[in-house]
């Protein structure tokens, strides 16, 4: 009988978790597994999917407008969901985000079908409602397994639940190419949705100390998101017009990665980052705030970039310049960054997955 998952999250449009689905979903098909990906949103997956991999659009993402709308709203959730499990029969079904993770729950348990839920924030800091946080609390002890990306955020959940906890991280694609040297480079580039989490506001005014000090060099903010009015103001407020870009979302960071000098990250808390990996699998030497939890966990401090204290613009602004002003550093350090798909690396993480896959389905 063929092995057979189904990966469950809100959506497929533009960001890190559905990338990663996208690349859990490829790896396991090209494995002999059928994978189907079951979003409440029927928008089309931003990113490729392989033909083995089936896109389900349940078509129920409105929000509701008062409690009673919600849990009527999610029961319907519920109910589609269950539908598609119960139509599919997969061996193992995987949701990914805690509202998602308990509504996966609730479907897939009557039908005795084992559900691993996985967090990708910081559940420490993570806004959630008081009723979300109780279900989470009953029913993931329920689960076949909870997987977190870091070992730092397992203490936040409870005996019953770090019993079945399996810490993995995101798995990273070898791009099959590095950046070149360039030895007259002036680009810093960083990758993210402009929302506040992001801290985008941040690096402008870290950007803006340093630019002072190195007023050749650019800085490009890709990604799109509900802060871009917000930030373009700030960029007209700081005068940095001309050395900074907002030129929106990327559907192959890859490409315009390998044509930086460095990558800067200012989140104000992460949980795995996909695009610190992504810049530095293609040999970008990395500054990042060391915000829970995952950046300390990725660069090597001082061997493939620098970490500042968390939302301390002026020591962000200070490394920057510290990589700004030294050439031979900087490349020492892109030779040494794309180690990270040593640790990382995709086949690696999907060892890991698979092993965790079929215990479970067992």
């Amino acid at each position: 009988m063929k092995k057979s998952v189904v990966l469950v999250n809100h959506e497929m449009g533009m960001g890190g978790a559905e990338r990663q689905f996208s690349i859990m979903a490829n790896n396991l098909a090209g494995r002999g597994w059928d994978v189907g990906i079951a979003t409440w949103v029927d928008e089309p997956s931003y990113y490729e999917l392989a033909p083995g991999v089936e896109h389900i659009r349940m078509g129920a993402s409105e929000h509701g407008k008062n409690a009673l709308q919600g849990l009527v709203l999610n029961r319907e959730r519920i109910r589609r969901l269950r539908a598609v499990l119960a139509e599919r029969k997969p061996s193992v079904v995987i949701s990914f985000n805690h509202r998602n993770n308990i509504r996966s729950i609730l479907a897939a348990r009557p039908l005795g079908i084992p559900t691993i839920v996985m967090e990708a924030s910081d559940p420490f800091r993570e806004p959630l409602e008081r009723e979300w946080k109780i279900l989470r609390t009953l029913l993931y002890p329920t689960c076949a397994s909870v997987v977190l990306q870091t070992q730092a955020v397992v203490s936040y959940f409870r005996p019953n639940v770090q019993r079945i906890v399996e810490v993995i991280p995101n798995p990273i694609v070898d791009p099959g190419f590095r950046r070149k040297p360039n030895p007259s480079g002036r680009s810093v580039v960083s990758l993210g949705r402009l929302v506040e989490v992001k801290g985008q506001d941040l690096l402008l005014k870290a950007f803006s100390l340093a630019s002072k000090q190195k007023p050749d060099w650019r800085l490009t903010l890709y990604g799109e998101g509900e802060s871009r009015e917000e930030l373009e103001a700030i960029r007209s407020e700081l005068k940095l017009e001309k050395v900074v870009d907002l030129p929106g979302a990327v559907a192959k960071p890859y490409e315009v990665l390998a044509k930086a000098d460095l990558f800067v990250m200012s989140s104000r808390r992460e949980g795995f980052p996909n695009a610190l990996c992504e810049a530095m699998a293609v040999g970008l030497p990395a500054v990042s705030f060391d915000c829970p939890y995952g950046p300390g966990f990725i660069i090597r401090e001082g061997v493939d970039g620098l970490l500042a204290k968390p939302e301390d613009v002026e020591d962000l602004a200070a490394k920057l310049v510290e990589l700004m002003s030294d050439d031979e550093r900087r490349e020492a350090m892109s030779v040494r960054a794309p180690e990270v798909l040593d640790r990382f690396g995709e086949q690696k993480v999907m060892d890991q997955w698979e092993a965790l896959l079929n215990k479970v389905a067992k």
